[in-house]
């Protein structure tokens, strides 16, 4: 009796233990596989049927097996700035990047990504591919596993830093991040759960699709966006500016390059092959997705893993007749998201409440079990997938802070369903942007100036101040690291050695020196001359960095260049055939540079971003001379006629 008893004891312990085991099983906390891509567009994907010759049969099984989200948007529809927000849950004015040239990234120690928590929580994590935030590819905290590039990368060979080790990788890297990731998939961690993140370089430009996918669509027409061409008699003046060609001077918008709206559409590919190849580059992406889904099927993990897909802004290919992302419209805006998970999402939904990039760290958090931390200003998004849409947001807050090109100002819109109002607060004297949606789709029709429209204005307006109150909005954004632009060798630089006299052929260099640096500190450049022409007097500058000292039409003119524009500050008065005194400043700190002429300041403006680099060919001053083109603004001769007798050069802190 007592052995039958001790039979049955041991049987009802087993039961135990074992159903405890297939319940905890069940409990299990799922993986989580997070794919971005770069400037990917919501409707770029062949289920959308905008581009009927568009094959991506694996975000097509994304959004057959799981959810589409066409409404996904950003917050701010730039690389670094939307990564951010990705990884910390806020808008770009709270974690603190806020543009791409200014090489800001986060403070980690005081602003968590979702990986810090889910490590802490027992996951193992993995960042794979494109970080675009600083250019330093050391591991960043709350990875375990981390394999990374510098900057863009590039499409063929890229140098990866793997758990802080340099290898070469030569294939496409597309290619290369797609082994990377089954790789890490396929670690022995026992039960323990991961989170990858495999961020792609690809579909940002150029773009390059892999040899292989070459000549896809060779025949395919592309399709005419309703808005190219359009009128631009109702835009803001901005609008009609050619993006690699506005100059500012003394503050203001200037000289710029028109942009020719009425050339003809190029249904084989507008600005060809450019078109075509942005969508070719999407196919080694989606093979990868193929690749790692079979691979987690094989595995037993797929119905396990919380599959999601996303682009980290959309991209105009002609739509406004522009290109690039940005501005408040919708393609600029709206990215693709797809998310895959048969425990919680029904094959095949269609969900159409705004959501975006911000509500993906409280999503992952809910996901493992986690509480939405309080400075996280994004919502999770699971309730959706039960239906509870009751309270959720309506319209949402879009920002943009200048970056790259000087003429597009700072950006404060709301945008809902039925309305987009984009406003430019720092451009009082050009018009804002007020669409209606349900009637205008395509954003075409300003209607900011019809009076009929002044009772939904005004009430946007008031929403506008409430989300911006709401999401505690300020136009300057403090650097998460404060200080990093303090450096370089404090005091004197370089001094002209005696007084020189040019003629129209005098030209020379000083001797190269790592010191002549402006990315550090206050620059500081003191000269005093005596001019009988126009002319250059130095330079130090390269095609889209550096500056310009010269005399055009009889004035002294500091030019800067920044990337894809140019500053210019110009003295009131000419300086022809008189002793002049001038003083140069550049803070890098402020980004304010100033032009004073004998004692005077002249002018003053704010570069929009930081000097990112300095090349080793900027590091000595040109006399008489630049070594770059000279810009289609000036007629200014690369050569200085008259006195030069003092050239200084220092830095202070």
């Amino acid at each position: 009796m007592k052995h039958r008893k001790g039979i049955m004891m041991c049987w009802v312990l087993a039961c135990l233990l074992l159903g405890g085991r297939a319940g905890w099983a069940e409990q299990k906390k799922p993986n989580i596989l997070f794919i971005l891509t770069d400037d990917h567009r919501w409707d770029a994907m062949g289920f959308t049927g905008v581009y009927p010759f568009l094959k991506t049969p694996n975000m097509d099984r994304l959004a057959r097996e799981g959810a589409h989200f066409e409404n996904a948007f950003v917050t701010l529809s730039m690389c670094s700035p939307a990564r951010a927000s990705f990884l910390t849950g806020m808008y770009p004015h709270k974690h603190g990047v806020y543009n791409n040239e200014d090489l800001r990234e986060c403070d980690w120690r005081k602003t968590p990504s979702f990986a810090a928590y889910l490590q802490k929580a027992g996951y193992e994590t993995g960042y794979i591919g494109k970080w675009h935030m600083a250019h330093s590819t050391d591991p960043r905290p709350g990875w375990d596993f981390w394999a990374m590039f510098s900057g863009q990368g590039k499409y063929n060979g890229n140098d990866i830093v793997v758990n802080g080790e340099k290898v070469y990788e030569p294939g496409y890297v597309s290619d290369v991040l797609n082994r990377y990731a089954r790789e890490f998939i396929e670690r022995d961690r026992g039960d323990k759960p991961y989170m990858l993140y495999l961020s792609h370089k690809a579909v940002h430009a150029p773009f390059l699709p892999a040899e292989r996918h070459e000549n896809l669509y060779a025949k395919a027409r592309i399709p005419k966006p309703a808005s190219y061409g359009e009128d631009m008699s109702n835009k803001p003046v901005w609008q009609t500016v050619h993006w690699r060609g506005a100059t500012m001077l003394n503050g203001k918008l200037w000289k710029f390059d028109d942009y020719d709206f009425s050339k003809p559409w190029n249904p084989e590919g507008h600005s060809a092959p450019m078109h075509k190849n942005y969508l070719r580059a999407l196919s080694a992406v989606d093979e990868g997705i193929g690749g790692i889904l079979d691979l987690l099927e094989k595995r037993g993990e797929l119905d396990n893993t919380v599959v999601i897909y996303a682009g980290d802004n959309g991209f105009m290919l002609g739509e406004h007749t522009r290109a690039d992302k940005r501005v408040a419209y919708n393609e600029s805006i709206r990215v693709p998201f797809l998310l895959r998970y048969p425990k919680l999402v029904k094959p095949g939904s269609t969900i159409d409440e705004m959501i975006l990039n911000i509500d993906l760290a409280p999503t992952l958090l809910e996901l493992a079990g986690i509480s939405k931390p309080v400075a996280m200003q994004g919502e999770s998004i699971l309730p959706l997938f039960k239906g509870e849409t009751d309270g959720w947001r309506d319209d949402f807050l879009y920002t943009y802070y200048q970056d790259l090109q000087p003429h597009l100002p700072r950006i404060t819109a709301v945008c809902s369903k039925d309305y987009l109002l984009s406003v430019y607060p720092d451009r009082p004297e050009d018009k804002n942007e007020l669409y209606d949606l349900k009637r205008d789709p395509y954003e075409m029709n300003n209607l900011i100036d019809h009076p009929e429209m002044a009772p939904v204005q005004k009430s946007l307006f008031r929403r506008l101040d409430e989300l911006k109150n709401e999401f505690a909005y300020r136009a300057d954004v403090p650097d998460p690291h404060p200080g990093r632009w303090d450096g370089g060798k404090i005091g004197k630089l370089y001094s002209l050695s005696k007084p020189r006299q040019f003629k129209a052929d005098t030209k020379f260099d000083s001797q190269k020196n790592k010191d002549l640096d402006m990315r550090w500190g206050t620059y500081e450049i003191d000269l005093t001359f005596n001019a009988t022409a126009d002319g250059v007097i130095a330079s130090q500058k390269s095609t889209y960095l550096g500056y310009v000292i010269c005399i055009e039409g009889g004035r002294l003119q500091l030019v800067m260049a920044q990337a894809y524009g140019k500053y210019i500050l110009e003295s009131s008065k000419p300086v022809l055939n008189r002793t002049v005194n001038a003083r140069i400043t550049y803070c890098n700190a402020t980004r304010v540079f100033t032009l004073e002429v004998d004692g005077r300041k002249e002018a003053e403006d704010k570069r929009i971003n930081t000097i990112p680099h300095w090349g080793s060919d900027l590091q000595k001053v040109r006399f008489g001379r630049i070594d770059s083109v000279w810009p289609n603004t000036h007629s200014t001769p690369d050569s200085f006629q008259g006195t030069l007798e003092r050239f200084e050069v220092s830095r202070s802190k």
